[in-house]
């Protein structure tokens, strides 16, 4: 039997799990009822994997959620029939989400999409389908209808900050442009941490591996994607309007955005404290002194070393950071 590219010889029986996760898988849906262990086995066994198709984990059912919390990846998707026209990466708490929503006009069908995980198939939740509904998007909102009507704009783009979802952004529609937004890591951290504490349901320990993988794939952007590759630092573009003017044209797209956006995104706090406009009301951020604050992001700060000497930015807590210290033999 062929199935999502995999020859599975394993014996459906009607109306029990495996053959159900047989028909979504036939079907596309993209769900399969239940959870556990079991059903992945008994998938696996027997199945002959295409060439570059990519199994996570122990046990995996392609492309689908497979018990509490956990997501494995999809065989690899083919190309896109057009190119994006840009792709928006950088660590998290950068200034990427900003970028995005000036570049985001919906009206003159030019749209950049914060994070909207367009190379997988996992379901949006209802914060997320509201965020696309609010820029036009029709229903039903599921990965394949945004990926759709974002590549019907004139000008199509995306924001990734996860290292998984750039890289397979880049191979999936090959972005004409590539822009970097690079921001000191010791603000991007404390700036996490702040956001993770204020947040409903805050998590136990700093995710520092949110960081510490994305970094690698941004050096190796800047070492291999130089023809098309742009970086923008955070501290002067909010600080200089003319560095986002110099931006806009060497991207041939306008900076019109509307940053109210960040409401529709449940990020109203962030509208609020910087008044709907570009402001350095972030830059400067004092580096924390808490001793548990330090303790949380002293090790994620060690490994990002290298994203700090190569971005022109200090590597200790205690240094400080003037604008003329950055360094300027960086692609624009």
């Amino acid at each position: 039997m062929q199935t999502a590219g995999l020859n599975i010889g394993v014996v459906r029986k009607a109306g029990d799990r495996r053959d159900r996760c047989f028909q979504a898988l036939e079907s596309g849906s993209g769900s399969i009822p239940g959870s556990g262990t079991g059903l992945g086995v008994s998938l696996w066994q027997g199945a002959r994997r295409d060439p570059g198709h990519r199994r996570v984990g122990r046990w995996a059912c392609p492309g689908f959620h497979h018990g509490p919390g956990r997501e494995y990846d999809l065989p690899p998707m083919r190309s896109s029939p057009r190119q994006l026209d840009l792709l928006v990466v950088g660590l998290a708490r950068s200034g990427t989400t900003l970028l995005a929503n000036l570049l985001t006009n919906p009206a003159a069908h030019r749209v950049c999409l914060a994070e909207p995980r367009v190379t997988t198939r996992r379901a949006y939740r209802p914060e997320k389908q509201a965020y696309f509904r609010a820029l036009g998007f029709p229903d039903p909102i599921t990965t394949s209808t945004v990926a759709g009507h974002l590549l019907a704009q004139d000008r199509a783009g995306i924001k990734e900050v996860r290292a998984r979802h750039i890289t397979a952004a880049i191979g999936r529609f090959d972005p004409r442009r590539i822009v970097l937004v690079t921001r000191d890591a010791r603000a991007a951290l404390a700036s996490y941490y702040e956001k993770n504490k204020g947040s409903e349901a805050p998590r136990k320990t700093f995710p520092a591996r949110l960081f510490l993988r994305t970094a690698p794939v941004l050096l190796r952007l800047l070492e291999r994607e130089r023809h098309r590759l742009t970086v923008v630092r955070y501290e002067t573009f909010v600080a200089d309007e003319g560095e986002r003017d110099r931006l806009a044209e060497t991207l041939g797209w306008p900076l019109d955005g509307d940053l109210g956006i960040f409401d529709s995104m449940r990020r109203g706090g962030e509208t609020g404290k910087h008044d709907h406009t570009v402001s350095t009301r972030s830059v400067g951020r004092p580096s924390p002194t808490d001793p548990v604050i330090l303790a949380a992001l002293t090790p994620a700060l060690a490994g990002l070393t290298g994203y700090q000497r190569a971005f022109g930015y200090p590597v200790a807590w205690d240094e400080r950071l003037e604008p003329g210290d950055l360094p300027v033999n960086i692609p624009a």
